[in-house]
């Protein structure tokens, strides 16, 4: 087991697994460029990912001696989504060694995606430099208190929508208006994806759920919706969220401020479309996935952590100017909720 590991000896690596031959490529910019094709992320992102997975889940990972390499394979295998068979001979291994060690990388990567409380715990037992430190504890996660950062006062403080991606029929005929999707009519799975407007960031994901079965909205009121400040939040959404007036913003509600105002709305959930393409620019993703639907929630964390990494790492979604313009009577009716939750939380304290 090796621990840090540079963006230099990734890249190393990375060569190894592209091509047996050794390339005398003295351009830096082709080196990155053959490197990001293959594996879809920056040899400095995958040392963080392999710094964090190393020094905070080595004990979770069932085999021993995990090298870089294995790290690679796993990227490898969601970014070109090539056959087992081609991508085994690619990285000169048999299939069983392959298959074991690319989607053992692929689940710690998704666990990227979660929040852990004890992660810092875990860090300050460890001896490490404050070099090391800096690069294990780099903020990783999707977290949804990042909603708040540089909050400008702005009501609406997230963009929500969902993103769907093909995959096979899961069970048969008899299910296939379970799966459909109308966005390209076959069986798919749909995941709702957060971002914050201020900052650009992912800060919620969640699913797989089957397209036809769970709407946008409904998905919405599953989980999004109770994590939510009732009456001093709303979150920017297109038509397919009605029906939560309190909670959401849809694209007509200007606030009385006109086209501007409308204008701003689009640029946000435009902004929001840009990440849902970064997401499909894995091959996995874009292509019909081949693994069954656990897997595919796995590739999709996996693959939302990664995103994450990029957009905090100096490759941001482009920057939005926006603040909600409300108008007078939704004010009060915002107000008004306001006020009656505090009451109600007054009596409950009262009970007790």
């Amino acid at each position: 087991m090796q621990g840090t590991v540079s963006a230099e000896a990734f890249m190393l690596v990375g060569e190894g697994v592209i091509s047996k031959k050794k390339r005398n490529t003295k351009s830096d910019m082709i080196r990155r460029r053959r490197f990001q094709s293959n594996f879809g992320t920056a040899p400095e992102i995958c040392s963080n990912i392999w710094a964090r997975i190393i020094y905070t889940r080595r004990k979770h990972i069932p085999f021993s001696n995990p090298a870089p390499k294995h790290l690679l394979w796993a990227l490898h295998l969601m970014k070109t989504y090539g056959t087992e068979d081609c991508l085994a001979s690619n990285c000169g291994v048999d299939e069983k060694t392959f298959r074991r060690w690319a989607w053992i990388f692929i689940e710690e990567i998704a666990r990227l995606s979660r929040v852990e409380v004890s992660v810092q715990k875990s860090l300050n037992s460890l001896q490490l430099s404050d070099q090391k430190l800096n690069i294990v504890f780099f903020r990783l996660q999707i977290d949804w208190e990042n909603r708040k950062k540089h909050d400008n006062g702005s009501f609406a403080k997230i963009t929500v929508d969902g993103t769907d991606f093909r995959v096979p029929l899961y069970g048969g005929a008899a299910n296939f208006k379970k799966y459909k999707s109308h966005k390209f009519n076959g069986p798919g799975l749909r995941y709702e994806v957060a971002i914050a407007i201020q900052t650009g960031e992912i800060v919620h994901i969640n699913g797989p759920f089957a397209c036809g079965k769970y709407q946008d909205i409904t998905i919405f009121r599953r989980k999004l919706k109770k994590k939510m400040s009732l009456g001093n939040e709303l979150a920017e959404a297109d038509k397919g969220y009605r029906g939560e007036p309190l909670l959401i913003e849809l694209p007509d509600m200007d606030g009385g401020a006109g086209a501007a105002q409308i204008s701003a709305k689009n640029k946000a959930r435009g902004r929001h479309e840009t990440c849902n393409k970064r997401f499909k620019q894995w091959n996995c993703l874009s292509n019909r996935f081949r693994h069954s639907e656990k897997c595919h929630g796995l590739v999709f964390h996996a693959i939302a952590a990664l995103t994450q990494i990029d957009i905090r790492t100096g490759n941001p979604l482009y920057h939005v100017d926006y603040k909600t313009v409300l108008t007078p009577l939704r004010k009060k009716n915002l107000r008004s909720v306001r006020n009656l939750l505090r009451q109600q939380q007054g009596e409950g304290n009262g009970r007790v």
